[in-house]
Parts: structure tokens; sequence; C-alpha cells
């Protein structure tokens, strides 16, 4: 440790306080600076906002305006159909509902079953229109095959390929408009 003289003390006191006032003066600018910088931040964001808020409300005017002005113009444009103009229209709507009750109906139609008289005839176009044989050509061969087995002559022919002849039953199935027949063979494939 080191004696100073009296008046040292003092001088060093007095240079303490002025580097103390200098480190004041610097922290005290350096918070200036910086609040100054924040303050003008702060205006051009408010300017920034304050033009796109005008920017927004230029908008809604014009699309205020373009509102109306559709509103005259579909306006102008009903007030300009002519009574033909609009007869055309209601007849079209006329034909239009016609078409669809007509359609309803013919649904409902086709969702009633078929009578039994209509069932015989589909039955016959159908029989008619199976591959190959007619009603007539089923009914000889099963006119041969009785008479064969009543003669009771025995054949051992293996046949290559068969298609029982005799139908033993037959169903209708209906799904939705359409109809479907199951066919019962002899040989009991479908």
């Amino acid at each position: 440790m080191f004696f100073l003289p009296n008046g040292a003390f003092q001088e060093v006191a007095m240079v303490r306080r002025r580097l103390d006032k200098k480190a004041a003066k610097k922290l005290q600018d350096k918070f200036d600076d910086e609040e100054r910088l924040v303050r003008k931040k702060a205006k051009k964001e408010e300017r920034a906002n304050i033009a796109l808020i005008e920017v927004w409300d230029d908008i809604q005017v014009k699309i205020d305006a373009d509102h109306q002005l559709a509103e005259r113009l579909q306006a102008q444009e009903q007030e300009e159909l002519l009574d033909a103009e609009k007869a055309i229209l209601f007849q079209q709507l006329l034909e239009k509902r016609r078409k669809h009750f007509a359609t309803k109906t013919a649904e409902e139609k086709g969702n009633k079953p078929p009578t039994k008289a209509q069932q015989r005839k589909i039955m016959c176009t159908y029989l008619k229109n199976i591959e190959g044989y007619n009603l007539k050509a089923l009914k000889l061969k099963e006119l041969i095959l009785s008479n064969k087995y009543e003669e009771e002559v025995a054949i051992d022919a293996i046949p290559l390929a068969v298609k029982s002849p005799r139908i033993v039953d037959s169903k209708i199935h209906k799904k939705g408009k359409k109809s479907y027949y199951q066919i019962a063979r002899a040989d009991g494939k479908p």
C-alpha cells in the first residue's frame, strides 16, 4: 500500500466524478439514441399501417361500387325481359316438369313385379333364346329320351359334352328394375 498526499485524494475523487459523469452521459446518450430509433421505427410502422388501411378502404369502396352496379344491371335485365320471353321460359318450365313426372311414373311402373302372363311370356322368350335350343327341339329330345328308357335299350356310350335339355324348375329374382331368371336343370347345373 502506498500513501498519497492529502490533496491527491481530492484530485482522485474529482477525476472519478468526472469519469462517472462522462460514463453517465455516454450511457444517457446511448439510451436516447435507442429510444429515438424505437420511436422512428414505430412511426414508420404506423405510416405503413395507415397506408395499408387506406388501400383496404379503397378496395372495399370498389367492391361496394361493383356490387351496386351488378344489382342495377340485373334489375335492368329483368325489366327488359319481354312478355314473350317470359312465356317461353314458362313453357320450358312446364315441359321440364312434364318430363320429370313422366319419368317418375315410368319408374314406378318399372318397379312393379310382372304379372303371371308377363312372367310366362318372358320365360318363353328366354327359352327360345337358350343357346341353340328352342322349345320344340327340347320337347323332341325329351320325347326321344323317354322312348329310349321305355324300350330299355342300354347304350354304353360316354358323351363328350352334354347339356341337359330337361328344365325342372325356374325362379324369377328381381333386383330394382331388372328381373333375373334362375333355371334348374335335371342334372343340377344352373
